[in-house]
């Protein structure tokens, strides 16, 4: 039985319309025409497998499609929820004006590129534990100065065109600005893509 359980609701197209998804939890297949509350998507996890003292982490993610590509903009939603909210807006807003965010961002084999937007102080592990196996996706954080940054993950043991974690001295306990700052990732950073790094999950 499942302790924890990453629910993802995911908006699609400017309606309230959503769906909800988990990766501990695949069984679950469902839809509702507005957001759902906390307790409905504990009860909805109950029934899926997820232990009765158990809980959930729910994540909010919008679907855009751009250029006939699917990009799915994701936020944790907890005490700083806003926080990557607001940041998860701008990353919809580049994605519609930067076509070099839009072609840095791996999409999957169906085509769908995941983005996170994340805050300096979230753990890799935390950020990471919505993501399925072998799934590619890119890590969006702000900097110091209020610019976005990114940085494409590998979740795959093979072949990576960049670092591993423990390269870098970090392991999954890490925080996402630890990460970024070991790239080099600052205020007088001029490029705000910054190669790819693999993380196992």
């Amino acid at each position: 039985m499942v302790n924890n359980a990453q629910m993802i609701v995911t908006t699609w197209g400017d309606g309230f319309a959503c769906s909800v998804s988990s990766p501990q939890l695949p069984g679950i297949v469902a839809a509702y025409d507005e957001r759902p509350h906390a307790g409905d998507l504990f009860t909805l996890a109950v029934a899926a497998g997820l232990s009765p003292d158990g809980d959930i982490d729910v994540h909010l993610q919008r679907a855009i499609e751009i250029d006939s590509k699917q990009f799915f903009v994701r936020a944790r939603q907890d005490f700083r929820g806003e926080e990557r909210g607001r940041l998860a807006t701008r990353i919809c807003d580049e994605l519609d004006q930067d076509p070099n965010l839009r072609e840095y961002a791996d999409a999957d084999r169906y085509d769908d590129a995941l983005i996170i937007a994340t805050l300096s102080s979230d753990l890799i592990e935390s950020v990471m534990s919505g993501v399925e196996e072998h799934q590619p996706l890119t890590i969006g954080m702000e900097s110091s100065d209020g610019s976005a940054h990114y940085i494409g993950v590998v979740t795959s043991n093979g072949s990576t065109p960049g670092p591993r974690l423990s390269d870098l001295g970090l392991d999954s306990s890490s925080t996402i600005g630890q990460m970024f700052e070991k790239l080099g990732v600052g205020p007088s950073a001029h490029d705000h893509q910054h190669g790819r790094i693999l993380v196992t999950v």
